[in-house]
């Protein structure tokens, strides 16, 4: 349930970045560092990391990425462009 709501904070936390530069990187690691204290404080206040958490943001990781990665492909631009009349 955490992580599930660390989801929702990934729009705010690349505003924030938006703030000081444009990169797609900054935006990243501004989202993965919520998600990288989420993660810390559950460890050190259970004393130990759950594996499911831990397998949790790092499917959220990959999940992010590979999202990132397939809008930008020709085929997504494509059906974009041919759904949206651009």
């Amino acid at each position: 349930m955490l992580l599930a709501a660390v989801t929702l904070l990934a729009p705010a936390a690349a505003r924030i970045a938006l703030l000081m530069t444009h990169t797609p990187l900054a935006q990243f690691l501004t989202f993965y560092g919520c998600c990288a204290a989420c993660v810390a404080v559950d460890t050190i206040r259970h004393r130990h990391l759950q594996p499911v958490l831990a397998l949790g943001a790092l499917a959220i990781v990959v999940a992010f990425q590979l999202s990132y990665h397939a809008v930008q492909t020709h085929a997504w631009l494509a059906l974009v462009a041919r759904l949206f009349g651009g």
